[in-house]
């Protein structure tokens, strides 16, 4: 039923150690100023009852939530700006998806700047702020156990995110955000999992994580070098079908991309970037399927000596970044595509047709086709049997190919090359070799 309210009108001056006690269905209001208090005397919320704060107070004891709930309005109510606030509550609400958690600021727009710290017994986060509403932390917010934040609105930390021992749970839902910045994320060996089809931006530098886990909702650079380098990303589980990693225009290094094996049916696992950046892939030395597709204007950088490999019709990139491959394999198969970018660079390692209906890296469309192919002596590109492919122009060391087909020399291509692997075909549909043009009238 609705909680009893109980009123305390008058200032509230705490002495050194003090414990408030609030029973069952009970709601605590101090309404007046609390001050008083030590730095070395914690101030103790017990009972599962409500404590209410209000105003600014300047009690100087950090509070300490064993049990129930407390409501203030503000970061101010929570004392002075050094107070820690601290989390020992082992029994969670009853109804965790729907029950706000056992810090709850009242205000649509909310900033607290006091550290918050919740302890490894601690599972239920929760919504500690009005739906649609705004909370800033600038303060340091550290968690020893896998806690679950139900994010409804505008979050953003700034004072820094400490969860190196277990797995937390950030949650924002659709329409929603969540922010990164001024100070790092520290996660240590654990993941960033990211659920619930909201955004979770990362302006921060100097990160540490092991990787990206986006059971769905999109993964938002603000600033270049966001991501660890020596992190991956691991798109979809077996519950959803989007998760997306945009660059935001800012440059960014990974060990490599993968996806969970139980998302086989996923249609919307995308790298994109509505202006140009670098996904650069380096520091790998496995075969990593994959798919995903990269949209918008990213680019791909390969410097791995594994594999890319895009396995199926869902990859189907339109970016109209460049594709570079400098290391490594990069491979398409099964309808796996990339059609968008006008340059398609190899310098080393090797750009493999795989087979399958409709693979390709240049368009099978001789009409339409934009891809210019830029290889090196230290290039391989591979066509396997029954390939056909088609780029508008290629070079070879910088110097332009002239018009017709390429392959191996055990291809039928009029052009055979010790570059090329297979028995497919590689047509050259322009040379772009610059002349003069002489009218005689």
């Amino acid at each position: 039923g609705t909680p009893v309210t109980n009123t305390l009108v008058v200032p509230l001056e705490l002495a050194h150690f003090s414990e408030i006690q609030v029973a069952t269905n009970q709601l605590l209001a101090l309404a007046a100023r609390v001050s008083g208090g030590n730095p070395n005397a914690a101030l103790v919320k017990s009972g599962p009852g409500t404590l209410g704060m209000t105003g600014t107070n300047t009690f100087e004891s950090p509070l300490i939530i064993s049990n129930g709930y407390v409501r203030v309005n503000n970061g101010t109510a929570l004392g002075n700006p050094t107070n820690t606030v601290r989390f020992v509550c082992t029994v969670n609400p009853a109804d965790n998806w729907n029950e706000r958690g056992f810090l709850y600021f009242t205000d649509a727009v909310a900033t607290n700047s006091r550290p918050l710290i919740f302890d490894s017994a601690v599972y239920f986060i929760g919504q500690i702020f009005p739906k649609n509403g705004t909370l800033v932390l600038n303060g340091k917010v550290t968690f020893y156990g896998g806690g679950r934040i139900d994010n409804q609105g505008t979050l953003v930390f700034r004072g820094g995110f400490w969860c190196a021992n277990v797995d937390p749970w950030l949650q924002t839902m659709g329409g929603n955000i969540m922010r990164f910045e001024e100070l790092p994320l520290d996660m240590g060996t654990h993941p960033v999992p990211i659920d619930n089809g909201g955004v979770f931006q990362v302006s921060a530098t100097n990160n540490t994580w092991s990787s990206i886990s986006l059971s769905s909702g999109t993964f938002l650079c603000g600033a270049e070098n966001v991501m660890p380098t020596n992190a991956f990303v691991s798109f979809g589980r077996s519950w959803t079908q989007t998760g997306f990693v945009d660059l935001n225009g800012f440059n960014q290094q990974q060990k490599y991309l993968t996806y969970s094996a139980g998302s086989t049916s996923v249609t919307n696992l995308a790298v994109k970037s509505a202006t140009p950046a670098t996904l650069t892939l380096q520091g790998d030395s496995s075969a990593r399927p994959f798919i995903g597709y990269f949209s918008g204007k990213v680019s791909l950088r390969h410097r791995n000596s594994g594999t890319l490999a895009f396995t199926s019709a869902q990859s189907a990139s339109t970016t109209t970044g460049d594709l570079l491959v400098e290391t490594g394999t990069v491979s398409f198969a099964q309808g796996a595509t990339w059609t968008g970018s006008t340059n398609v660079t190899v310098t080393g390692g090797t750009l493999s047709i795989d087979g399958g209906t409709g693979a390709t890296f240049g368009g099978s469309s001789a009409a339409t086709n934009v891809t210019r192919l830029h290889l090196t002596s230290a290039a391989h590109v591979n066509l396997a049997a029954g390939v056909t492919d088609y780029v508008r122009a290629a070079t070879l060391d910088g110097k332009h190919l002239s018009v017709g087909s390429y392959g191996s020399t055990s291809s039928s291509a009029q052009n055979k090359s010790a570059l090329f692997t297979g028995t497919g075909v590689l047509y050259v549909l322009r040379s772009e070799i610059r002349g003069t043009l002489i009218t005689v009238k």
